[in-house]
């Protein structure tokens, strides 16, 4: 029996007693094993990250077990480096503490970012020599208006909470996810301290999703940019290339405020502003001049730092 979900520890020990339980009940001797092989797959690169796997985490008890997991992943050619191979309750927090680290690497750069801002220097100088100390690594050091989907917000916080019924208190981990909601708050307060009264104003959104690539705006900054705004007196012309579906119900109570848009020049006709908050290689390409000149006033908001 292989759990491929993120579960808390132990699950996989819960889970081999129910099943010892219920034969012992039923009188039946059928010999089994329970592993741990948490899906590392991304959103937007799931194929790859499936077919071509990093790295395989396998978790068992059992050596015969784990060879015989190992015989699925033949056909992949995984190299021997890339396996991990422990006991299931290891497993099972290896998922836990890569995702909590990603979201605690992303709001330390977003804080990185604040600060810099206010320091006048550049972040993008700053998490390129960052991201060049092997010790740090450039992945997840792009700074941005916060952190979304479904794994990072989710499981930072089941961290917290499975820590916290050991009896520790996570702390980094809870600053992390605090920093967070802090940083999409941030992002409609740089708006409006630039911009002004936005009651009457029309602000183009470009970017729904919380990451190029699919349609998830779980958790997406984009929501809580919006829904302030719209709190402020803003009309919103939004564009997503896959997005926009989902934000019809996602941002239903805002509705009358919002127009879709089905490109990224009916978004910016007439508008004060442009929000461009995830950075889908469409917006990189769009004729900027175009966009310039369908546009009122000129106000842009590159969250993203797209354009440098």
């Amino acid at each position: 029996v292989v759990i491929k979900s993120t579960v808390p520890p132990g699950t996989c020990q819960i889970i081999k007693q129910t099943i010892q339980k219920t034969l012992d009940d039923r009188k039946v001797d059928i010999p089994f094993d329970v592993i741990s092989n948490p899906d590392f797959a991304r959103k937007g690169s799931m194929i790859k990250d499936c077919l071509v796997p990093d790295m395989v985490v396998i978790g068992a008890d059992s050596p015969a077990a784990v060879e015989r997991l190992k015989t699925v992943y033949d056909s992949l050619h995984v190299r021997d480096e890339n396996y991990v191979i422990t006991d299931p309750q290891s497993a099972e927090m290896i998922k836990y503490g890569v995702n909590a680290f990603l979201a605690t690497k992303l709001s330390f750069i977003n804080e990185m970012a604040l600060l810099c801002e206010n320091a006048n220097a550049n972040i993008l100088d700053v998490s390129n020599g960052m991201g060049r100390d092997e010790r740090i690594g450039s992945g997840y050091l792009e700074a941005g208006p916060g952190y979304g989907g479904s794994d990072l917000p989710k499981d930072s916080k089941a961290l917290v909470e499975i820590a916290k019924a050991y009896g520790e208190d996570f702390m980094v981990l809870k600053g992390a996810i605090q920093a967070n909601e802090k940083q999409k708050n941030k992002m409609v307060e740089k708006i409006k301290r630039t911009m002004g009264n936005l009651a009457g104003k029309t602000i183009a959104v470009l970017g729904l999703s919380y990451k190029p690539e699919t349609t998830d705006m779980r958790e997406a900054p984009s929501i809580n940019i919006i829904k302030g705004l719209v709190a402020d007196g803003a009309k919103m012309q939004i564009y997503c290339p896959e997005g926009n579906q989902e934000a019809k119900w996602r941002l239903h109570n805002e509705k009358d405020e919002i127009s879709y848009c089905h490109d990224v020049y009916e978004a910016a006709q007439d508008a004060d502003a442009i929000v461009l908050i995830t950075s889908w290689r469409e917006f990189k390409g769009m004729d900027q001049e175009r966009v310039r000149m369908a546009m009122k006033d000129r106000f842009f908001f590159d969250f993203r730092n797209l354009f440098g």
